[in-house]
């Protein structure tokens, strides 16, 4: 029993602290860089557990490597450690692409719902206004009543992400007469095409 588990053991630590790096310690940091995509459609409260996951397993070996064997392994392969290193260490990229990938997306939804609300509510005078997804609730859009505004329905609440400093606004949706969504950046540009009794709507 003592011999297997010690056979275990050392088979295990082969794996993770091997005398130099290779295609195992690569594809871990490859798992790692690519994990918060696999929740990335379930919103914040999917992706935010993978990107811890993706930084743990990512940087927290790149870490513990350098501190255990960094030297060894840039001496017996130097640009091996690099390139494992690099891969590991770069999962830090998805603390700046995963929120705003992520808010990209519900504000893609929310022209689409938009649009279709647009398209539909002559032939159905009932049809209630849609939702959108802020990232902290979900709002209705506000409707423009002036009809000779070019902007007939919008968000008056930022579409918020994540970041480690907390949550931002991110960008707002408006929806022209044409039936185009519009992706504004800053509330500046939105209230630039409202009417001006529009204006104090926004939030």
């Amino acid at each position: 029993m003592a011999t297997a588990e010690l056979s275990t053991g050392s088979s295990w630590q082969r794996w993770l602290l091997p005398d130099r790096p290779g295609l195992r310690q690569a594809l871990l940091g490859i798992v790692a860089l690519l994990l918060p995509l696999l929740c990335i459609g379930g919103g914040v409260r999917w992706y935010v557990p993978a990107l811890i996951a993706s930084l743990t397993i990512g940087c927290g070996l790149a870490l513990a490597w350098t501190a255990l064997t960094g030297w060894q392994w840039l001496r017996l392969a130097p640009a091996t450690t690099l390139c494992v290193l690099g891969l590991h260490g770069a999962c830090l990229i998805n603390l700046e692409l995963l929120p705003r990938w992520e808010v990209l997306l519900r504000a893609q939804a929310a022209k689409r719902d938009l649009a279709f609300w647009w398209q539909h509510r002559a032939d159905t005078p009932a049809l209630p206004m849609p939702t959108y997804d802020t990232g902290r609730a979900a709002l209705a859009f506000n409707e423009v009543a002036d009809p000779a505004s070019r902007i007939v329905a919008y968000t008056p609440v930022a579409l918020q992400r994540w970041s480690i400093l907390g949550e931002r606004e991110s960008c707002w949706v408006a929806l022209t007469r044409d039936g185009n969504g519009e992706l504004l950046r800053t509330r500046e540009e939105l209230a630039a095409l409202l009417p001006a009794a529009e204006r104090t709507r926004l939030r």
